[in-house]
């Protein structure tokens, strides 16, 4: 007979693998309409408009702060930097990546909470469900009634960043039912 946190763990990673597959889909519709309607003025406009932002920030931030905010621009976005405190350009390719790729993993993760909700998929009740004996886990869920509410909601977070941290999840998961299999042996 299979175990019920088992159903549960392979219908939270199809669920996953479901919301992966339905944002492909969405991306690839969204790309050819950008392509068909020629959206480049748009980035070019948004890029502008950050680049705006970055010289304004950059003259008002103290020099310990300086590298903080060139650090920031240069990990999201491409830029050059004057070397006197300017920016003189923003890639506006690298604001359209930054900004579609965080649009979609925010939609992704609210299609993942909606799921875990829906269909009331709870990891840590299945956590608690692979450790039954012991009190630990269920002391610490009962000091903190607060992660009851986490549950869900942090359930369907993992479903909508994708199969990979599901299948970390499930692989830590699997690592603490042979460790404690190797004890009580």
């Amino acid at each position: 007979m299979i175990e019920t946190s088992v159903v549960l763990l392979a219908f939270a990673l199809f669920l996953s693998l479901a919301v992966e597959r339905v944002m492909e889909i969405v991306r690839a519709w969204e790309k050819y309409y950008e392509a068909k309607n020629n959206t480049h003025e748009k980035w070019n406009r948004r890029a502008l408009k950050i680049r705006a932002n970055a010289d304004a920030q950059l003259n008002n931030i103290r020099s310990n702060n300086f590298t903080l905010v060139q650090l920031f621009l240069s990990r999201y976005f491409v830029y050059q930097d004057s070397g006197q405190g300017k920016v003189i350009a923003i890639s506006a390719d690298a604001v359209r990546t930054t900004c579609v790729s965080a649009f979609y993993k925010l939609i992704a993760i609210a299609l993942g909470i909606l799921l875990a909700f829906v269909f009331d998929i709870d990891l840590f009740a299945l956590v608690m469900s692979l450790h039954p004996n012991e009190n630990k886990l269920d002391s610490i869920i009962e000091k903190y009634a607060w992660l009851q509410w986490m549950a869900i909601p942090a359930t369907g977070i993992a479903i909508g960043l994708g199969s990979g941290p599901l299948h970390k999840i499930i692989t830590a998961l699997e690592r603490a039912r042979k460790n404690r299999s190797q004890v009580t042996s």
